[in-house]
């Protein structure tokens, strides 16, 4: 049985032999493993549904009414589609109208992956806190918090006297390290989830084009880019969009 997963395109595919790419978003590979590959992955890939990897990543950011699909992939998308293809011109491509099911099958696509990497970007930014930070160093800070939180002395005289300080002086910078942390860690979490909510709240996926456009990089289609006035009105091509993420 294959599960679907996305992840970052950093991690080594290679050592999976059943792996089949189905899609990339900002360096995040959408793909199918067979069952018994799956604890190989590392633990931050993200297990989504057979229609989400399928369709919705397909579908991305697809705004038309009508959309063109392989004829070899036909028999597929009419079993997803609930739909007989027969009514349609067929040739290499087939016309299919954007159906309600495969509509929102796309913007539960493009929500999931704007949650993940929205959560992998402010991680990261969590992680650089404590960037070249010793796991010795964070112990023993669990140690001095604790001896000014408790009004003891495990570690305070000893490391002032190495640091050839006071231990109010020593006390002083702990604490305004301790709370210039939590605020940071703070404002991280509350930005992170203001800007999930701001994807989750779409409902359309017009909406959701201008958000990966104006905070990940990602244009929207020229259709849309007309309709919004993103175009240059002389040359009518799109205004250029920074890449990458830009929150």
């Amino acid at each position: 049985m294959k599960k679907y997963f996305i992840c970052k395109s950093t991690f080594d595919a290679t050592i999976l032999r059943s792996f089949e790419p189905i899609n990339n978003i900002l360096d995040w590979n959408c793909f199918s493993v067979d069952e018994g590959e799956v604890a190989a992955l590392p633990g931050y890939a993200v297990e989504l549904g057979k229609d989400m990897a399928i369709f919705g990543t397909r579908g991305w950011g697809d705004i038309r009414s009508t959309i063109k699909i392989s004829a070899s992939d036909a028999e597929l998308n009419e079993e997803f589609d609930n739909l007989s293809y027969s009514d349609f011109a067929t040739s290499a491509k087939v016309a299919i109208p954007m159906t309600e099911t495969r509509y929102n099958t796309v913007m539960r696509t493009m929500k999931l992956f704007a949650k993940v990497i929205i959560e992998d970007t402010f991680n990261k930014r969590f992680e650089a806190l404590d960037e070249g930070v010793s796991s010795l160093e964070k112990k023993n800070w669990e140690y001095l918090v604790s001896d000014i939180e408790n009004d003891t002395d495990f570690i305070l005289s000893s490391l002032a006297d190495a640091k050839s300080v006071t231990v109010d002086q020593l006390k002083t910078s702990v604490t305004e390290k301790r709370n210039f942390y939590r605020v940071a860690s703070k404002d991280l979490f509350v930005s992170m989830n203001t800007l999930k909510k701001e994807f989750y709240n779409c409902t359309t996926i017009r909406q959701l084009n201008r958000l990966y456009e104006d905070k990940m990089g990602i244009p929207m289609p020229y259709e849309q880019a007309r309709e919004d006035s993103r175009i240059d009105e002389t040359s009518k091509s799109q205004l250029p969009v920074s890449p990458g993420i830009t929150f």
